[in-house]
């Protein structure tokens, strides 16, 4: 069992806070420059990029993008039951 100091918990919340800020840059710019959220399976892994600036983000920042509630799968997979590969911005107007 772990005891957490202040200081373990400080940091491990700095990262946290970190990864969500970089998902809200990542929403903005899918909000407002109109930018897809894309998975290209390579040679090499997987690389989640934005489309068409073609800025790579990482897949554990692209992975909170993809759970939130305002962005939603455009349907293009390759398999049945497997995830999209692409993702937008969606949000429905009162």
């Amino acid at each position: 069992m772990n005891i957490h100091t202040a200081v373990t918990l400080r940091a491990s919340r700095r990262c946290v806070d970190t990864r969500l800020r970089s998902a809200e840059r990542v929403l903005a710019e899918m909000q407002h420059f109109g930018q897809a959220l894309t998975l290209t399976h390579t040679g090499a892994g997987p690389i989640w990029a934005l489309s068409p600036s073609g800025r790579t983000v990482p897949k554990d920042i692209a992975r909170v993008v993809c759970g939130s509630a305002s962005v939603v799968p455009v349907g293009d997979c390759l398999f049945d039951g497997v995830a999209s590969q692409t993702w937008r911005y969606w949000r429905a107007e009162p």
